[in-house]
């Protein structure tokens, strides 16, 4: 059941960890990451990328999109222009996660392991690897899985607004355009359990986690916020009227509004 009713929270932070109180794109990103020299870009692994694509992609439904998104990686030659070739990798991983958000995946082997989500993970590691990045630091295969339930998986981009919401419509959290500084994945899961967050407030389940890879694409990562930082914006189920932890100017409560489910 949708909740009727949300409390507002500003975070001049990172992305964090909340818990509730009562086809695609083609558009090359900013590259960021290691020198050439770093790059694995071998004909093997190049087949290894080709054969999970062909996994998880309907032949009718993104698979030669995918392909030549992979083929333009490989032409760009990672190993004399990797910032290229990079670029051009961030391009097909949003593509990957557009079309898993939007249900356009395949089951690779029909409800038993590898999952989409695992298929998925595998891909963006290979093709990562590919292209010399690291292979999603700091979020786990599990999570990917987990984020199937009550949770997602997105792609955020530098310089432009980003939201990300669970499927219940229990949590939502979107970002001002300066929020991230380069390409990152973003996970959201709903944290099982006993209360994890070791807080005096009291907290109610369900509780939910946003995990960012790499981290450091965060602008307020490892730093010291203001009142100017780039802010998040974060909605939680509640029940009564909407209760605002700060009171937000005109355009925070425009950006706030991106956040408001049907009832």
């Amino acid at each position: 059941m949708q909740p009727s009713r949300w409390t507002y929270s500003l975070l001049a932070g990172s992305l964090f960890a909340g818990a509730c109180t009562d086809s695609g794109p083609t558009r090359q990103l900013a590259p960021t990451g290691p020198s050439a020299s770093a790059a694995v870009c071998f004909d093997l692994e190049a087949d290894a990328v080709q054969v999970v694509i062909a996994s998880l992609f309907r032949p009718e439904g993104g698979f030669d999109a995918a392909s030549a998104q992979f083929l333009n990686v490989r032409r760009a030659d990672c190993r004399s222009n990797a910032l290229d070739a990079q670029s051009k990798a961030y391009a097909l991983a949003e593509f990957a996660i557009t079309r898993y958000r939007n249900g356009q995946l395949l089951d690779p082997n029909g409800g038993s392991a590898p999952t989409t989500a695992a298929a998925l993970y595998d891909l963006i590691s290979k093709l990562y690897a590919y292209v010399g990045l690291p292979a999603i630091p700091n979020i786990s295969q599990a999570e990917f899985e987990r984020a199937a339930w009550d949770g997602a998986v997105a792609f955020a981009q530098p310089g432009v607004p980003f939201t990300i919401k669970a499927v219940s419509g229990n949590f939502a959290s979107t970002t001002d355009a300066a929020f991230f500084t380069k390409p990152a994945i973003v996970v959201l899961t709903r944290v099982p359990g006993p209360d994890p967050f070791q807080t005096t407030y009291t907290e109610y389940p369900p509780r939910y986690h946003v995990s960012v890879s790499p981290q450091d694409a965060q602008a307020n990562y490892g730093v010291a916020t203001t009142a100017n930082s780039p802010k998040a914006y974060t909605a939680l189920c509640v029940g009564g009227a909407p209760q605002y932890v700060n009171e937000p100017t005109p355009t925070e409560r425009a950006n706030l509004q991106i956040l408001r489910m049907p009832s």
